[in-house]
């Protein structure tokens, strides 16, 4: 089993300004009661963005290739790349 380190990061980290911006108001707090990951991520204090997400989801992972869309459809839809107008939205 791996534990996980969930202690504040600095959203500046990313190689991507897509994968740092953190959510917040209204959008998060709908998102905190559907995921649990993303509930404990605000508990811990860390910044909601698709880069920590997908890091504390799968540690240790290569995230710095893109997602096929299988797994891109997994994740919550307000952290997904594809644009909705590609999903048919």
């Amino acid at each position: 089993m791996v534990k996980l380190s969930l202690t504040k990061r600095d959203s500046k980290s990313s190689n991507s300004p897509e994968d740092s911006k953190p959510l917040s108001g209204p959008t998060l707090k709908r998102l905190a009661q559907e995921d649990h990951l993303i509930a404990l991520m605000i508990k811990r204090g860390v910044p909601v963005n698709r880069q920590n997400y997908l890091e504390l989801e799968n540690p240790g992972a290569d995230w710095t290739k893109p997602l096929d869309p299988e797994l891109e459809a997994q994740l919550p839809e307000e952290l997904q790349l594809i644009e909705k107008d590609k999903k048919g939205r």
